[in-house]
């Protein structure tokens, strides 16, 4: 009996001490001092109200849907779980998590359509996942979620969270540096981050001060196409729908608006817009994109995003105020959204929307994106190093630019049309 309480005693002393090595060199290895989603899930769990209306989502969640907004408007403990390129599976799993909780009467799922398409094993960015898991709590849940939502040879990363980060056990300044950070008490008192024009700003939402300058859209090589579902996302999509329905939450699912620069260049929005309806009606449950949203409930300029695809906090301001009116029945989904994309930008006459820059190695074609514009456009175009400008063609039909192999830099091109007014004015890096 002795002996057999020795060998006992002596696995506990292995696991503990197992178990502070583990914790030590976590400390050390793991910097986590400017992660949002720390904040975000401190406060999920802290929550000391019940949490009435759960958002959860990509970054065009976290950055569009504000709480404070939300709460003022109607009446409800509001909070947006949305972290960077979440799947459909991250967003389950927070579903369930929250229900352990709270008594949710309501959850958004926003439908980034750049998430979609994806089995585990293709993604390529586990860092998805991780952001979510390792904040967390331990439960089967978790367990799950983590044996779901990456393969086999990434369960060492997922379970040991230091692992992904060993290689730096000999970095003598980056262990200063992380010990420093999580030292101060802004990390251990969880205070609000603020990351050059950005915020966080409370219950899961960053704020940015940041908006696109007027006229200014453009990208190297365009947009990659959009994906249909594939039968991982419409699994994930079915249990969402299946476990509010069993828990009564009623769920909606919404996509955030983008720039028409960026949709107009996809060319096939709609497509993945009636695929996704189609699923939401077989289940009988809403789909909001706010993308096919009339003009004259909302239309964000640039100033309204951060970039092509996330809103500003003031775009956040005039779509949580928007999503408000809907959410407590004061508009009507009928009458705020058209059927299809193409319906809405067909309203659009001689528009420009941007400009984008193709590369096929040392050459590179200039396409401007447009509505119903049929003139001539001149493009005038400077090769940026810096404070140093050089003029390649000026005010020219040109669309053919011809550059060094393996060059790189910045091309500034600026659009005007035939009566000399400038349309658009951007600087693309290549």
């Amino acid at each position: 009996m002795k002996k057999t309480i020795k060998i006992l005693a002596g696995c506990m002393a292995g696991i503990v001490f197992a178990f502070l090595v583990i914790q030590g060199l976590s400390y050390i290895l793991i910097d986590d001092s400017n992660a949002y989603t720390r904040l975000t899930f401190h406060e999920f769990y802290a929550q000391q109200e019940n949490i009435d209306t759960l958002y959860v989502g990509s970054s065009h969640c976290f950055r569009a849907v504000n709480p404070q907004i939300m709460d003022e408007k109607t009446g409800k403990n509001n909070f947006n779980a949305g972290t960077s390129c979440q799947y459909l599976d991250g967003s389950y799993a927070i579903i369930q998590e929250a229900v352990k909780s709270n008594k949710l009467e309501r959850v958004y799922v926003e439908m980034y359509y750049g998430q979609i398409g994806y089995e585990p094993g293709n993604r390529g960015n586990t860092t998805a996942t991780y952001i979510i898991s390792d904040y967390m709590k331990l439960s089967v849940n978790k367990v799950k979620y983590l044996l779901q939502a990456t393969d086999s040879e990434s369960y060492v990363n997922s379970f040991l969270p230091l692992r992904r980060e060993i290689n730096k056990i000999f970095d003598y300044d980056y262990i200063v540096n992380t010990v420093q950070n999580k030292s101060t008490d802004q990390y251990k008192n969880y205070d609000y981050i603020t990351k050059d024009n950005e915020f966080y700003h409370g219950k899961g939402f960053v704020y940015s001060n940041y908006g696109v300058p007027e006229n200014t859209y453009g990208d190297l090589n365009g947009f990659a196409q959009i994906n249909t579902m594939s039968e991982y996302d419409k699994d994930n999509m079915q249990k969402i729908i299946d476990y509010c329905k069993k828990h009564d939450i009623e769920v909606v699912f919404f996509s955030t608006p983008m720039s028409d620069f960026r949709l107009v260049s996809l060319a096939n929005y709609d497509n993945y817009v009636q695929e996704i309806r189609a699923f939401c009606e077989k289940n009988d449950v809403e789909y909001w994109d706010f993308n096919l949203c009339r003009r004259e409930y909302m239309e964000p300029d640039e100033s309204c995003f951060i970039d092509d695809n996330h809103l500003s906090g003031k775009g956040a301001e005039v779509f949580s105020l928007l999503l408000a009116e809907l959410d407590n029945g004061t508009l009507k989904p009928e009458d705020v959204f058209l059927d299809t994309y193409q319906e809405k930008v067909s309203e659009d006459k001689d528009t420009i929307y941007g400009t984008i820059l193709y590369q096929n190695g040392s050459e590179y074609s200039i396409e401007t994106v447009k509505q119903d514009y049929s003139g001539i456009l001149y493009y005038t175009v400077y090769k940026e190093n810096g404070e140093e400008s050089t003029l390649l063609q000026e005010n020219s039909e040109n669309t053919y630019l011809q550059l060094p192999e393996g060059e790189h830099g910045s091309l500034r091109i600026i659009t005007t049309d035939e009566s000399g007014m400038e349309r658009n004015n951007t600087v693309i890096n290549y």
